[in-house]
């Protein structure tokens, strides 16, 4: 009998994380805290040998991430048949009614960026939609005029015509 479990049947980093749906940096940190048993594993085929993880216990890893649904009858559940679908209603009516504030909070952040006489970078970023490296760099190399104040402040009027 053989003392090591057949390698070849390991996982490898990459084909582990996208089994439990981690990055490959998590599955180090999920191997190095003894959640995840590795192994070197030397290929038959020769060259260097690599780091593989134990089939079972990427399984167990993926199906505890894997949310369990969740559903609630209501109180009048049992007087008529349509209980499951007045939650499936309840539930629909709070989501979109959760979408909305976002959609609101976001329009007035909007609108609030829009009535500032300077932004900030990270201010400037939501207000473009570009990313907070270009703009920092739009500053520094002098193509975005802005001041320094403890940091790069924009007028909103140079945003503005970035598009034009």
């Amino acid at each position: 009998m053989s003392k090591h479990p057949d390698y070849s049947t390991w996982l490898n980093k990459r084909q582990a994380a996208d089994a439990i749906g981690v990055s490959p940096k998590q599955i180090e940190r999920l191997a190095r805290a003894g959640d995840l048993q590795q192994a070197m594993w030397k290929r038959p085929s020769g060259g260097q040998p690599i780091v593989v993880y134990a089939p079972d216990d990427v399984d167990k890893l993926a199906r505890a991430r894997q949310p369990t649904p969740f559903v609630m009858a209501p109180a009048d559940a049992g007087k008529n048949g349509s209980g499951i679908a007045l939650a499936a209603r309840a539930n629909g009516s709070a989501l979109l009614q959760s979408i909305l504030e976002t959609v609101q909070t976001a329009s007035q952040t909007r609108s609030t960026l829009s009535q500032a006489l300077f932004l900030t970078i990270p201010e400037a970023a939501q207000y473009t939609g570009l990313t907070q490296a270009f703009i920092r760099r739009q500053c520094q190399s002098g193509a975005l005029l802005a001041i320094k104040d403890g940091g790069w402040k924009i007028h909103r009027a140079r945003l503005d015509a970035l598009g034009q």
